[in-house]
C-alpha cells in the first residue's frame, strides 16, 4: 500500500533534520577536539577523546544509515531525496519551544548535555506519531525499506544520545570544550572554510545522485565515492581545528 501525502511530508522533512542532526554531532566532535593530538595525560584526556569518538560514531554509522534510510523510503515511494538541512526542531509538537541548528554558539556550548538531550527527544517525538500508519501485514512497495523499518531504526534517539551525554556529565566543560571559534580570521581561514563548503556541496550531489537513482549500476559506485570524499573533507578539517576554527557544516547556497 503507497503512503499518504501526509506521512511522505513528514518524512521530508525528518530527512532534513536527520540530516541537521549529522552536522551536529560532526561538530561536536570537532568542538571535543577529533582530529586534534590527545588531549593532556591523565584521566580526564582519554575520557574526552571517549566522547569525540563516541559523537563521531553516532554521526558517522547511526544519522548517516537514518538519512539514507528515510531517503530510501521517499525515493521507493516516488518522491525525490531530501538532502537539505532542517533550520531547527519544535521540542514538542505545537509548544513553540525550538532547537536552532546551524553553528553553535557558546551558550548552546554551556549547555551541551542539556541541548542534545532535548533535541534527541525531539527528533523522537516526530517519528512517534507516524507509528499508527504501520500496517504489520504490509510487504513494502518491493523497492526499498517498509515504514515499518524506517520507524523502528530511526526513533531511538533519546537512547543513543544517553551514552554520550553520560560520558560528558563526569566531565568538565572547560576541558571538553577544546574547540569553539566559528568564525574565520584573515583571508586564508574564509578560503578554507569556502573551500569546506565546496567539498560538502561535492558530497551532497554524490549522495543525491545514488539516492535518487537507486536502480542505475553507478548507484553503489556514487555512494562509495561520496564516503571517500567524506574521509577526504574529515582531513581537510583537521587544517581548521588544528587553527582553533571549526569547520563548515553548512551546505552550500544553491
Amino acid at each position: 500500500m503507497a503512503p499518504s501525502d501526509q506521512v511522505l511530508d513528514e518524512l521530508t522533512e525528518l530527512a532534513a533534520v536527520e540530516h541537521a542532526v549529522i552536522a551536529e554531532y560532526l561538530q561536536i566532535a570537532y568542538v571535543l577536539g577529533h582530529r586534534l593530538p590527545d588531549p593532556a595525560p591523565g584521566p580526564v584526556g582519554p575520557a574526552i577523546a571517549d566522547a569525540a569518538q563516541k559523537i563521531l560514531s553516532m554521526a558517522q554509522f547511526v544519522e548517516m544509515k537514518h538519512l539514507k534510510l528515510v531517503n530510501e523510503f521517499l525515493v521507493a515511494s516516488g518522491r525525490p531525496a531530501q538532502l537539505g538541512q532542517a533550520v531547527g526542531i519544535d521540542h514538542s509538537l505545537g509548544s513553540g519551544a525550538m532547537t536552532v541548528f546551524g553553528p553553535l554558539r557558546e551558550d548552546d556550548l554551556l549547555a551541551l548535555v542539556e541541548r542534545e538531550t532535548a533535541l534527541a527527544k525531539a527528533v523522537d517525538a516526530r517519528y512517534a506519531p507516524l507509528r499508527p500508519e504501520v500496517d504489520p501485514e504490509d510487504p513494502g512497495l518491493g523497492l526499498g525499506p517498509t515504514l515499518e523499518l524506517v520507524l523502528d531504526r530511526c526513533g531511538h534517539h533519546a537512547e543513543d544520545m544517553a551514552e554520550f551525554t553520560g560520558m560528558l556529565a563526569a566531565l568538565n566543560s572547560a576541558d571538553y570544550l577544546r574547540v569553539r571559534r566559528q568564525t574565520p580570521s584573515g583571508a586564508l581561514e574564509q578560503a578554507l572554510h569556502e573551500a569546506d563548503q565546496s567539498h560538502y556541496g561535492l558530497i551532497l550531489a554524490l549522495l543525491s545522485a545514488s539516492l535518487n537513482h537507486p536502480d542505475d549500476d553507478l548507484s553503489n559506485s556514487l555512494l562509495s565515492q561520496a564516503i571517500t570524499a567524506m574521509d577526504s573533507m574529515d582531513l581537510f578539517n583537521a587544517q581548521l581545528v588544528g587553527r582553533g576554527l571549526l569547520p563548515n557544516l553548512s551546505p552550500p547556497s544553491p
